[in-house]
């Protein structure tokens, strides 16, 4: 960045012999860069503006110019001989109205002003302020130029005559003689200290409060917190309507049988079927053997029977009589009491992300109907190589009190427990550190999670590691 100093703020040209004023007025300042080293022999763009009335007033005059510094830093210029960029110079009512000078420059020669700088102009002049009264511009109350003042200026040896309408005005330079020409530009003045800062000004005036911006879009939603305690219940509201009936409860056990009812009078018996036809006779058995021959006298007792042969076999059974009529039907026994009724049942249905005592942890997946999902514990159940880890999960001690409750706790699946990592916050109670899942990698390996940043991997299944249980409901 370069910045500017000013050296000299503006100095004006002196009139021609005859008052015919210049439309110009000098200026000069010396070019610093940021370092506060002059910047010498070097082209500058610079853009000069006349504000009228204040320091921010509207500017009656612009225009460019590409001055170049010396090598002293110091550049000059005559305001009013750039290229016009609005506004005329010879316009400007010098007489009525406060001016200020600002001037903008570009250290690198173009266009790119980054140095500013505005100041009034206080010496109100100006020759070109004479050259308005000269050339009767300003209003003196008639139109004589017989009275004018400055008509003619002479300079006859050492003395100076100016004459106007109302004669002749003559001074003796003799006192001036033997002084040289005016000597060159002295080299620029050290920087003057700076002046005090002056008092602050009083605030002004509160603006006016702008509208409002619009919305701005959303923040992200945070993460669930944990359940807070369950309120106190209360007071009962009045019944609603009867909502619709629920599904039909299983049906209940079968009551006890009744009595037996009384046996009905037995039915005339039916006629008999026709025999079947005998079966054939089986063979005779052999004849026993012959007894002694008794002592030849009165005849001795019978001898005993032989054995008896064997039965020949028994005769294909006859054809079955024809069936009789049935008998008329006894009167119906007594009706059995009534069993008592099921209860009728409503499957409740659940939220993701929710807690729910009764099923004993966190809702971390759920079915479309919202009646099944899975649940993961309130607590971590320990410690443990990937073989021992069910044993930790089925003890109750490991549990808090809704999920000792249960018995089908078990090591999550790799998807369930990345789902159980992304509630991990609103879960609450894991450590920084890898979790068992009941997913083998290979052989020696079972895939687990490392819940500070959520990355899956495998792990050997004989390092004692992290587990949370899960169940289904």
């Amino acid at each position: 960045m370069k910045k500017i100093s000013t050296l000299a703020v503006i100095l004006f040209t002196t009139l021609t012999m005859y008052c015919q004023t210049p439309e110009l007025m000098s200026y000069q300042a010396v070019v610093r860069d940021a370092d506060s080293e002059l910047l010498t022999d070097q082209a500058v763009g610079m853009k000069i503006s006349i504000l009228e009335d204040t320091a921010s007033g509207t500017p009656v005059y612009v225009e460019t110019q590409n001055p170049s510094t010396n090598s002293n830093g110091l550049l000059s210029l005559q305001v009013g001989a750039g290229t016009v960029v609005s506004g005329d110079i010879t316009t400007i009512d010098w007489a009525n109205h406060d001016y200020f000078i600002k001037t903008e420059t570009d250290p690198t020669g173009g266009e790119n002003y980054t140095i500013t700088g505005t100041s009034q102009i206080l010496s109100v002049p100006y020759a070109l302020l004479s050259k308005n009264v000269i050339n009767d511009l300003v209003d003196d109350a008639d139109n004589d130029p017989s009275n004018e003042y400055n008509t003619e200026i002479t300079l006859n040896g050492s003395n100076l005559s100016i004459i106007d309408g109302g004669g002749i005005q003559t001074t003796d330079l003799s006192s001036l003689q033997g002084q040289g020409e005016p000597g060159p530009q002295g080299e620029p003045g050290p920087q003057g200290e700076t002046g005090t800062n002056g008092t602050n000004g009083t605030d002004g005036a509160t603006g006016a409060t702008g509208p409002a911006g619009s919305d701005g879009n959303d923040g992200a939603t945070g993460a669930t917190g944990p359940p807070g305690a369950t309120g106190a219940t209360g007071a009962t509201g009045p019944a609603g309507s009867d909502g619709n009936d629920g599904a039909t409860g299983a049906t209940g056990p079968a009551g006890a049988d009744g009595n037996d009812g009384a046996t009905g009078a037995t039915g005339p018996a039916g006629a008999d079927g026709t025999n079947g036809t005998d079966g054939a006779t089986g063979a005779t058995g052999p004849a026993g053997a012959d007894g002694n021959d008794g002592a030849t006298g009165p005849a001795g007792a019978d001898g005993n029977d032989g054995a008896a042969g064997p039965a020949g076999p028994a005769g294909a059974d006859g054809n079955d009589g024809a069936t009789g009529p049935a008998g008329a039907t006894g009167p119906q026994g007594d009706t059995g009491p009534q069993g008592d009724a099921g209860t009728s049942y409503t499957q409740p249905t659940y939220l993701v992300g929710t807690y729910y005592a009764e099923l004993g942890g966190y809702v971390i997946e759920i079915s479309a109907n919202g009646k099944h999902g899975i649940v993961a514990a309130m607590q971590d159940q320990g410690s443990s190589k990937w073989y021992g880890a069910n044993d930790l999960l089925s003890s109750a001690s490991n549990h808090d009190a809704a999920g000792a409750e249960f018995k089908d706790w078990r090591m999550p699946t790799k998807r369930e427990l990345n789902k159980m990592y992304s509630f991990k916050n609103a879960i609450g109670g894991f450590v920084n550190n890898s979790y068992w899942s009941s997913t083998e990698y290979d052989y020696d390996n079972a895939w687990g999670q490392d819940f500070s940043g959520g990355h899956q991997g495998h792990n050997d299944k004989i390092y004692a590691i992290n587990v949370r249980a899960v169940r289904a409901f």
